[in-house]
């Protein structure tokens, strides 16, 4: 039997370099914040708790779609690493938690560098120009594209096999 819990709601949200932490709703997207240019990294932090009961399963987390490379951390370790906006992912975190106690989510976080100012023009800073990031895939467009926990994020137990 598949247990699980929503971790959507409210994040603490900050762009790399800022020291002040603010809320974004996850799923969403900075750009809502009125960041659109800006391609990050960003940083999304919650604090979630693993339920007593789930001892001797093996826990997991579900990011349905995260755009548009990601870091993903619980406790302070290193859990996953993810490229791309569409596909969801699964990442188990069984060793880095414990059953009743609290956990700290760290996911760092940064999208496709848009254009400056047309379809020939400058590419913004960051490590992922859109136009690399959507060939082959979708014609291009000049624009921006989104970036953030876009889609939603579960916790969830399994028994000690899971398929």
């Amino acid at each position: 039997m598949l247990a699980s819990i929503s971790l959507n709601g409210d994040w603490s949200f900050r762009f790399d370099g800022d020291s002040a932490w603010s809320s974004l709703p996850v799923p969403g997207c900075w750009d809502a914040l009125g960041h659109k240019d800006r391609s990050g990294p960003a940083w999304y932090r919650r604090t979630f708790t693993v339920p007593a009961d789930w001892a001797g399963r093996r826990v997991w987390l579900r990011f349905d779609g995260v755009s548009y490379a990601c870091t993903v951390s619980v406790n302070d370790r290193e859990v996953a690493r993810h490229v791309g906006a569409w596909d969801g992912f699964d990442v188990e975190i069984t060793a880095a938690v414990v059953p009743g106690k609290d956990a700290d989510l760290l996911v760092r976080v940064e999208k496709p560098a848009g254009l400056s100012h047309g379809p020939e023009s400058e590419t913004m800073p960051g490590n992922y120009p859109l136009r690399e990031t959507l060939s082959g895939f979708l014609p291009y467009v000049w624009g921006h594209m989104f970036g953030g926990i876009w889609q939603d994020v579960t916790l969830y137990a399994t028994g000690r096999v899971a398929c």
